[in-house]
């Protein structure tokens, strides 16, 4: 039973990294490399080593978004190559990090010189440069763990890069699976695009509506405006403190448990929750596992968070805002919340939520946010804030109007992750020969660009 339950399919074989289909090899980075250099770094003190015609290749540079690298942060100039152990990496090379963010991939879309961080691989006539990419960004999650030594931060040697050991098709079928790829990878660009254009409109109307109010904008001339301590606002709107737009009772500003009142030993698995920052800046109550017994929580009733509350980020990353939306768990905030309690009379908390986006408040939380190691808000200034006030019924079709374009901007967002998520796959099963793709027709010129 055991012996039919190990037996390996026919077509395939079993290799030192797996099993993999029979016509497959498995070789190693350096065996594919017609040459596999690290590059150095010109003297930052000599000024004409520096800003010249040549991009420089760093870690950041690899590290950044997409599969080609046609720019670069920082550039050197011919006498900085000289004086230095920089070299020229051919254009359609393979650029590796070595270091920080160890395993990163790019394909150089120009001849670049690197640092001595990034390692330069020019391909052999064995491999598709497009299929090399692909098979390295497999490796980082599989096999490049086995060469990479974790101290701080995780790094390799050029010897130790050679060894990375991954498989290798046939050379048509690595044209294929790296087509397959790529055309994955266009979607997800796409998206990105599609989901960066919506955050521009959402910033424009954000503009136009906390200026001139939920019109048309053919109709903006006909508003009156007036100057404010925020800027023009309608003539019609009102522009207060924050303190003037929250219940009249006390804590109806209040930042969570500081010190002793909450310790990190008093912590449970379970129990009523304690949210964070976290929970806010990603809009989702469900995340985090940091819990109180029922003692504790009536010891901390104070900091009790309601449905409609304004919760506010205080400490180091600080400005967003959320509502507490009512099916969340009944729990307490920590340290680095501030809980705003708003008198719905006055304010809509989704209207106020939006205000903390809104240009000329972020003006002013980078203006009051103080702290020597981080910065941070507290009761008093948020009290301070200056915030426009307009007729609820405006307050209810401007956040309206927002939803809309969030609402589209989380369904493009959760296509992008459907499609991530169908590129990891995919590039396991492609990368291990449990999809095969051999004789998928495809252009010659497919992944030209």
């Amino acid at each position: 039973m055991d012996k039919e339950k190990n037996e390996v399919m026919e077509g395939y074989k079993e290799t030192e990294i797996g099993v993999l289909p029979a016509d497959w090899e498995v070789v190693r980075l350096g065996e594919v490399a017609r040459r596999m250099k690290a590059g150095g770094t010109p003297s930052t003190s000599e000024p004409l080593f520096w800003s010249g015609g040549i991009p420089f290749v760093k870690v950041e540079d690899v590290a950044r978004p997409g599969k080609y690298l046609i720019d670069t942060i920082s550039s050197i100039t011919e006498h900085g190559l000289k004086n230095s152990n920089a070299w020229l990496v051919p254009e359609n090379s393979i650029l590796l990090s070595m270091y920080g963010t160890a395993g990163e991939v790019k394909i150089s879309r120009k001849e670049m010189a690197i640092s001595q961080n990034v390692l330069g691989i020019v391909p052999n006539e064995n491999i598709f440069i497009e299929f090399m990419y692909y098979i390295l960004n497999w490796a980082k999650n599989n096999t490049l763990s086995l060469i990479t030594d974790v101290t701080i931060f995780k790094h390799f040697t050029l010897a130790k890069a050679k060894q990375i050991i991954f498989p290798l098709p046939p050379l048509s079928e690595q044209r294929k699976i790296a087509y397959v790829l790529s055309t994955i990878q266009k979607a997800i660009e796409l998206q990105d695009k599609v989901i960066a254009a919506l955050r521009e409109l959402k910033k424009s109307l954000m503009r136009h509506l906390f200026t001139y109010g939920p019109v048309p904008v053919d109709q903006i001339d006909r508003v009156p405006l007036k100057e404010t301590e925020i800027g023009m606002v309608p003539e019609h709107w009102e522009v207060v403190r924050l303190g003037e737009v929250t219940l009249e009772e006390k804590g109806a500003i209040k930042i969570g448990p500081f010190g002793s009142q909450l310790k990190k030993t008093e912590l449970t698995l379970q129990g009523k929750k304690v949210y964070g920052q976290e929970n806010v800046i990603k809009n989702n109550f469900l995340l985090g596992n940091r819990f109180i017994d029922d003692v504790k929580f009536q010891a901390l009733l104070s900091f009790k968070v309601n449905p409609g509350d304004v919760l506010l980020t205080a400490m180091g990353t600080i400005g967003y805002a959320a509502v507490f939306p009512e099916n969340a768990e009944e729990g307490i905030i920590d340290s680095h919340l501030i809980r705003i309690k708003v008198n719905k009379d006055k304010m809509s908390p989704y209207f106020l939520k939006l205000c903390f986006s809104n240009h000329k408040l972020k003006e002013q939380l980078n203006m009051y946010g103080h702290g020597v190691i981080m910065k941070g808000l507290n009761t008093s200034i948020v009290k301070s804030f200056s915030i426009p006030l307009p007729p609820l019924p405006e307050q209810h079709l401007i956040t309206h109007i927002l939803t809309i374009v969030d609402n589209k901007i989380n369904i493009e967002q959760n296509r992008k992750s459907a499609l991530q998520s169908l590129f990891q796959t995919m590039l396991h099963l492609l990368m291990t020969g449990r999809v095969r793709v051999k004789d998928l027709e495809v252009k010659e010129d497919a992944l030209r660009r």
